[in-house]
């Protein structure tokens, strides 16, 4: 048996685990006749980490036990468990690749790829760090996948290469979860009345997911309408806390912060809209969650996101992520159709099937593995 190990720091909820999360579920479920299946993650477990109970039940763990900061020793605990390993796959995500990139020299049997889940620039803005990166995906020591074309642009164009592979996100059908009809009954609560408009926004609370200009916003449509909703998920990071403090002042009746929500499918299939006004954006796999649970997208049109959402087609893209532009998007919401909804929600979820399925997602990944590794 093949063995492949992904690597990431944590996972905590976020669309860089989700990814690695649902991925792993997937070439586990399906393809453990040929591959085992392992996660690596830089931090213990603990019960904020979610997504570990949504992991398939083959994939073997391994947790490194890293301290907080920059931990030197963790680049020979994981040469030590790799070389023990000796895994025919390496595939590593968002900071786990500076810890790891150094191995690919010393490895040699073992074929390092890295998933760029940002802007190539964002992802890495030190001029040094990235002038080593270059020679290492010149020289082919670890393999480039992008997820989406501007991501893919993006490499080509801080690196100078044409090298990468580019592999759309994926995601697992959004489905009810246990709880469906609690939350159902406490959705009860937020409308109004029979014709209140949710409006939902799933990301880590601070300044580049633009939450406190989203309320801003939003407080400005219910000078008008005040048959709106807004409910915003997600964890605070450090060095966000201020973020946090300014939209609980903005907290009302129509407009409420949840906190972080392990069940966030429940939320998104009883929404109406999704709106992700953010200031720097990958490829959001919350978008792709939205589509498939034909809660329609809002999003300002940054990163890839203008490469999954076609205007007035699958969703609606700001002109930008200032308060005016979230302003507008909200009323031009507000002002469709039932039949132009209904249009929209059908080509948001033909989107998600034709595009970014975890199936089709985790089946580009093997072929990728298979062709760099001459069908391991």
């Amino acid at each position: 048996m093949k063995k492949i190990v992904h690597i990431t720091p944590t996972l905590y909820e976020g669309g860089a685990e989700r990814l690695v999360s649902d991925l792993l579920s997937e070439l586990s479920l399906n393809y453990s006749n040929k591959y085992v299946i392992y996660l690596m993650l830089f931090y213990d477990l603990d019960d904020s980490m979610f997504l570990s109970k949504s992991l398939h039940n083959d994939i073997k763990i391994i947790t490194l036990g890293k301290k907080r900061g920059f931990d030197f020793k963790l680049i020979f605990k994981l040469f030590k468990v790799l070389y023990k390993l000796k895994p025919n796959i390496v595939n590593t995500h968002v900071g786990s690749f500076n810890y790891v990139f150094l191995l690919s020299f010393l490895l040699k049997k073992c074929n390092f790829f890295h998933t760029l889940h940002n802007d190539a620039y964002i992802e890495c803005p030190n001029k040094y760090i990235r002038f080593v990166r270059k020679w290492i995906y010149k020289f082919k020591l670890v393999h480039p996948i992008t997820i989406s074309k501007n991501s893919s642009l993006s490499y080509k164009k801080v690196y100078g290469l044409d090298n990468d592979t580019l592999i759309y996100n994926g995601r697992k059908k959004i489905i009810k979860s246990d709880i469906f009809e609690k939350i159902n009954a406490e959705f009860s609560k937020y409308r109004i009345n029979e014709k209140t408009k949710i409006y939902i926004n799933v990301a880590s609370i601070g300044y580049l997911k633009n939450q406190i200009k989203l309320v801003k916003a939003f407080k400005e449509v219910l000078k008008e309408n005040n048959n709106i909703v807004l409910l915003l998920i997600g964890g605070v990071r450090e060095g966000n806390e201020k973020t946090l403090e300014e939209i609980k002042k903005n907290v009302s009746d129509n407009i409420h912060y949840l906190g972080v929500k392990p069940n966030v499918e429940d939320y998104l299939l009883l929404s109406n809209f999704f709106i992700l006004p953010s200031v720097i954006e990958g490829m959001p796999i919350s978008i792709i969650e939205a589509m498939s649970a034909g809660c329609i997208p809002l999003c300002s049109p940054v990163g890839g996101i203008p490469n999954m959402i076609n205007h007035h087609k699958n969703g609606l893209l700001s002109k930008g992520y200032e308060i005016e532009d979230i302003y507008d998007l909200i009323k031009k919401s507000l002002s469709l159709k039932e039949t132009k909804i209904n249009e929209i929600v059908k080509q948001a979820m033909e989107t998600y099937h034709k595009n970014y399925s975890i199936e089709i997602c985790a089946k580009k990944y093997i072929r990728i593995y298979q062709t760099y590794t001459q069908g391991i």
